[in-house]
């Protein structure tokens, strides 16, 4: 799954304008494993 993490949506101020917090739905729901940072090098 792709997308943007929730701090991100909150520093780009567009979280009022999300319906809902995508990334909270997906650990309730036990989908999100390891999160990896590929801008790492």
């Amino acid at each position: 799954m792709t997308g943007f993490a929730w701090s991100e949506e909150v520093l780009a101020r567009v979280d009022k304008l999300v319906p809902y917090n995508a990334e909270e739905a997906a650990k309730e729901r036990g989908a999100l494993g390891p999160v990896s940072d590929t801008r790492k090098g």
